[in-house]
């Protein structure tokens, strides 16, 4: 499988490990999950059908994969990316950019679930606050802190007025249902042959930004919800790893003409029925099958059966 080489730095003492060097393997599998589920319950709040918020997500992610080379020993950009249409192109970089920034927070920041900060409810502006957009995605690890990304990706090398400027947008969420955010960062995915990734957590600006207030089914059944509904009907059990998981046929895949398959581990579904949501496990990644921590998978199959 091939390497994702990230830069990190200016973390706090408090996450000083964070910073430095580091690569680490990201199959297909794994690169359409993060794809698919970045913005999957975003959608579920303008797309009421599971089945064509499926296809939307699996449009996009199909879009990343197709942008990027599998095939070597790190991560690149495919040639013909350059031949796509300049708006084109400016899609699938966003794509990619929220993609590869929500690989980097499970793996680094070890925070499995993002969202977009603009699915949150209650966002309140603080007292003469500049006029700006929140940044990208929120997300929670699994000691309970809070963390913040503004995701870019490009091909041309930023400028410091672009950095300042993903700074600022970093910097725009300040604390979470009342809790301190613990890390405000950006994360560049250079899209040059070879794909990578810097996320820097800038020292903080002194501004008056917004603080989110989300209900508890955020990151709970709002956040498996989509899913839910979309395997109550054509889904299948597939066994990995000791574990069991529902799965449904939701694409083809053009490159490898296989079906890709999008999955949740038996466990969250118990819990939906519960509306208990603690779920972190260990990730699987197989040469057909990848599993996040958060219990969604994907599975590529041979055939739609």
């Amino acid at each position: 499988m091939p390497l994702l080489r990230v830069t990190a730095s200016n973390f706090p003492a408090t996450v000083q490990s964070f910073n430095g060097s580091h690569g680490f393997q990201v199959s297909r599998q794994r690169c359409l999950k993060f794809a698919t589920t970045v913005g999957l319950s975003h959608l579920a709040l303008g797309v009421p059908q599971p089945a064509a918020r499926a296809a939307l997500a699996s449009y996009r992610a199909l879009a990343v994969r197709c942008a990027v080379d599998f095939g070597q020993p790190s991560l690149m950009i495919d040639g013909e990316y350059t031949n796509f249409e300049t708006s084109e192109k400016s899609n699938i970089s966003f794509w990619i950019g929220m993609t590869f920034s929500a690989v980097v927070a499970d793996h680094l920041l070890k925070v499995p679930k993002t969202i977009h900060a603009q699915q949150a409810l209650g966002v309140q502006k603080a007292p003469n606050a500049p006029s700006r957009s929140l940044a990208d995605l929120v997300g929670q690890d699994g000691n309970g802190n809070w963390h913040v990304i503004e995701a870019k990706a490009r091909s041309s090398p930023p400028t410091s007025r672009n950095k300042l400027d993903w700074k600022s947008q970093a910097q725009t969420i300040a604390k979470v249902n009342g809790a301190q955010v613990s890390t405000r960062s950006y994360c560049f995915v250079h899209l040059s042959a070879l794909l990578y990734a810097e996320i820097v957590d800038p020292p903080s600006i002194p501004r008056g930004p917004f603080e989110l207030r989300m209900p508890r089914d955020t990151f709970g059944f709002d956040y498996y919800r989509p899913l839910i509904e979309l395997l109550q009907n054509g889904s299948r059990v597939t066994e990995r790893g000791g574990r069991s998981f529902v799965t449904r046929v939701v694409a083809l895949d053009p490159r490898s003409n296989d079906y890709i398959n999008l999955g949740l581990d038996n466990r969250v579904l118990d819990m939906a029925r519960q509306n208990t949501f603690d779920f972190i496990d260990n990730e699987i990644d197989e040469p057909d099958f990848y599993v996040g921590r958060d219990g969604i998978a994907i599975l590529t199959t041979d055939s739609p059966c």
